[in-house]
């Protein structure tokens, strides 16, 4: 048995017909594209060159988009790592490294002028050579003292600021 159309279903199968014409693919990737979400109802919707334009592009980006979003994805969890890898003191940022250097380096070229530029002169005038080697290596250790004691303090802040941010990372939150 073979069923019979009536009018109405023989005009309606022929304007998708001629829309599949009109959009240039075939009536098998029209009847899939109707029944995707967001594609319009009926065939004379002006929207359908839009649609079929929006779908290429998302087909042809697909592979693309894939990888892209896969790339984005493995960079959120590097950086992710790196941030929990911070916070547990394993790993420092560069900014403080550059803040630690500028400050011991600071402290060690004004130590040196004042010491030698200032009171070195004082202690050496009229002393035997001995004496004043003796005076300028008490001057350095003291300044090499001081740089020690600075990075010293800057680890021990960093190794206190570390074991907070992993017991928060470990603890759950009440």
């Amino acid at each position: 048995m073979t069923k019979k159309t009536t009018k109405q279903e023989a005009d309606d199968m022929n304007s998708w017909r001629k829309l599949a014409k009109r959009l240039e693919i075939s009536e098998s990737t029209l009847d899939r594209l109707r029944k995707m979400p967001g594609a319009p109802e009926e065939p004379d919707d002006p929207k359908w060159p839009g649609y079929i334009a929006a779908t290429r592009r998302r087909v042809a980006a697909g592979p693309d988009m894939e990888s892209a979003k896969l790339a984005k994805l493995q960079a959120e969890a590097e950086l992710k790592k790196i941030q929990v890898s911070q916070a547990r003191g394993e790993v420092i940022p560069i900014d403080e490294i550059d803040e630690l250097h500028a400050a011991v380096y600071g402290h060690a070229v004004s130590a040196l002028r004042q010491r030698i530029e200032n009171d070195l002169p004082l202690k050496a005038y009229g002393a035997e050579v001995p004496a004043i080697k003796a005076e300028c290596r008490r001057i350095v250790d003291e300044i090499l003292n001081g740089m020690q004691k600075a990075i010293t303090d800057w680890s021990t802040k960093r190794d206190r600021k570390a074991r907070e941010a992993a017991q928060a990372i470990t603890d759950p939150v009440s």
